[in-house]
């Protein structure tokens, strides 16, 4: 619990930390701006890998920050679009009847698992391209699945950790979501929390477990 607690309260241990959130939060709303953010959040991801000390960078760097973003939504275009199409596909057959909506809900529940799959093995690979900052790394895609399998049953506790993490943030973005014009923003900023307290979780864990 006490390392629970460390780990969704280190954002707030720096002095900056509402200027710094709110900065991740607001370029996280605008496509391609994001890669910022993402940069950011790996950023948190790699140091942790190294060891260092968790506290909330600053926003500075900002060619490191959207080249590495970018990579990082690379990346997870290419891990999510089979699943991604499989959704559309499998929506477009639940229009119709007889055996096209039968398939069309079998396919929802294949990509279902696929995007658990991803959830499971993203880690890893972002893990493996942080070590020499090649994106090849993050495609191999049979040394992951093995190399992650291999973690178990120790993995299990930081990707549990971090789905538990995802729907607190779900929960609270359905009531919070609701208030007038604010709504918005704090779906983006609570994302973005989210996200570097992720990349801390998971950094961590890698940096005890070296691939």
């Amino acid at each position: 619990m006490d390392q629970l607690i460390n780990l969704i309260s280190f954002p707030f241990r720096d002095k900056k930390w509402i200027i710094k959130l709110l900065i991740g939060g607001v370029l996280s709303i605008i496509p391609i701006i994001n890669f910022f953010s993402f940069g950011y959040s790996y950023h948190i991801f790699k140091e942790a890998i190294e060891g260092k000390t968790a506290y909330l960078p600053e926003w500075n760097q900002w060619d490191y920050l959207f080249k590495k973003g970018f990579y990082i939504f690379i990346l997870g275009l290419i891990y999510t679009i089979l699943p991604s199409l499989l959704i559309m596909l499998s929506l477009s057959f639940m229009t119709l009847k007889g055996p096209f909506f039968i398939l069309g809900f079998l396919l929802i529940l294949i990509s279902i698992i696929l995007y658990i799959a991803v959830l499971f093995f993203f880690p890893t690979a972002i893990a493996l391209f942080a070590k020499k900052e090649n994106i090849k790394d993050a495609l191999n895609f049979s040394f992951i699945i093995k190399s992650t399998i291999n973690f178990c049953p120790d993995y299990f506790k930081p990707f549990l950790t971090g789905i538990g993490i995802i729907i607190v943030g779900l929960i609270i973005e359905s009531i919070l979501g609701s208030i007038p014009a604010l709504g918005w923003l704090i779906f983006f900023f609570l994302n973005f929390y989210i996200s570097i307290i992720l990349a801390r979780l998971f950094g961590e864990f890698f940096l005890r477990k070296r691939l």
